[in-house]
């Protein structure tokens, strides 16, 4: 039943899609606004930059690396609810944030900001799987999406509200928040009236089935694998953010106005490579895009310092973004694959786990930029591109196949 996709249920199954995508986007831009409140935080509480770094780990954990935990408890239980009380409580810790009395008070919204962040990604992935059908890695793809626009969005908001204050800025996310919960509530029960169930309540039919025809122990492996490919294009990607403004303002001597025109074309470029990969993984496979999004994009990275200033930097970075960031609806399909029992926790691990441990990897990175220079970091990160796409070549290939026998799960 979930196979055949929304559209069997509803005419209008891409409005649904579309409503789990601006979700995606509304919380993201919430973790794409905290950190310009971070200078105003700095100077409220006098705050060390130890004491911000610590606020920004506490965001990273919350809203990344505890995700397996609610997509375990999506996996076992019905629980669509988490979807309108996320967002709510995504926005009510941003707004925590700007009307805090202490650091400790600060410290307390986070954590609920991120919380809710991480409580939406794997029930919302989840039930985008199970709509997809056979166009799964097309309606993921519209579900990133929504993320990446959040992301970029929500530092320009951030900056925006600003202007009203610190303690009136993060309201501006609210009306958003607020308005999408409302629809999402209503367009569940919409769902659910209409035939749809919550994979967590569907019983007695067959074991769900699996495009990848692989047995309990290559599962595993596979599993593995791929949540190291993330960790590695994780980390390329976030030391990219990280080091690009540096490298183009403090190395080359470029106006900030310059650095940020460059990050936010690889920021445009990226959300556009993650639609495009998407339609490709449909066709020729998950496994395709993404050999050919790590591959491709390292020599680009590689680049990068020798690409001086003007109009070229600009236009590589983009180059880079488009074809670096194609795999990441991706990844999330194909873990989701292997764990066909296991979405939500899937989920979790692809979207939110491996890719918050992957910007470790920044700070080992910034530790060799002190040794040998920003020059030596962007080859450092290629190299991590490098070893994601040949590890990648590992990854089981998409096939279109029998399930496996029922009982046979990761």
């Amino acid at each position: 039943m979930l196979k055949r996709g929304i559209h069997h249920f509803f005419p209008q199954g891409s409005y649904y899609l579309a409503l789990l995508a601006l979700g995606h986007c509304v919380v993201d831009m919430h973790s794409g606004a905290l950190p310009v409140l971070f200078p105003y935080l700095q100077e409220s509480y006098a705050l060390s930059y130890a004491q911000v770094g610590t606020l920004m780990l506490l965001s990273q954990i919350t809203s990344s690396v505890i995700q397996p935990l609610f997509g375990l408890t999506s996996d076992r239980i019905s629980s669509q609810w988490m979807l309108p009380v996320s967002l709510i409580a995504t926005t009510a810790g941003l707004v925590m944030v700007g009307v805090a009395g202490s650091y400790a008070a600060v410290a307390l919204a986070v954590t609920v900001m991120g919380l809710g962040i991480a409580a939406y990604h794997p029930e919302a992935s989840k039930v985008v799987y199970h709509m997809g059908g056979e166009y799964k890695g097309r309606a993921m793809s519209l579900f990133a999406l929504g993320g990446n626009v959040g992301l970029a969005v929500g530092p320009a908001l951030m900056g925006i509200g600003l202007i009203l204050g610190p303690r009136l800025g993060p309201l501006l996310f609210a009306p958003a928040a607020f308005v999408t919960g409302a629809l999402v509530t209503r367009s569940l029960r919409a769902m659910y009236s209409g035939g749809w169930r919550h994979p967590a309540k569907v019983q007695g039919e067959a074991a769900p089935q699996s495009a990848l025809r692989l047995n309990h122990r290559q599962r595993r492996r596979a599993v593995a694998l791929l949540l190291m490919v993330i960790f590695l294009r994780s980390g390329a990607h976030t030391s990219l953010i990280t080091f690009v403004p540096l490298y183009f303002t403090n190395l080359l001597g470029n106006s900030t106005a310059y650095s940020s025109l460059g990050l936010t074309v690889f920021l445009i470029a990226g959300a556009a490579g993650t639609a495009i990969g998407g339609v490709v993984a449909d066709r020729r496979g998950p496994q395709w895009v993404i050999v050919a999004s790590l591959l491709l994009s390292a020599p680009l990275i590689a680049l990068i310092p020798l690409a001086g200033s003007g109009f070229f930097p600009i236009l590589l970075l983009g180059a880079v973004g488009l074809t670096l960031v194609s795999s990441f609806a991706v990844t999330t399909v194909m873990g989701q694959e292997l764990m066909p029992e296991s979405v939500g926790l899937a989920s979790g691990l692809t979207l939110g786990f491996s890719v918050g441990t992957g910007g470790l990897t920044v700070t080992f990175l910034g530790w060799i930029g002190d040794q040998w220079g920003l020059t030596v970091v962007f080859a450092a990160i290629a190299v991590l591109a490098v070893l994601g796409g040949m590890l990648s070549l590992s990854l089981p290939s998409h096939r279109r196949q029998a399930a496996m026998p029922a009982g046979e799960s990761l």
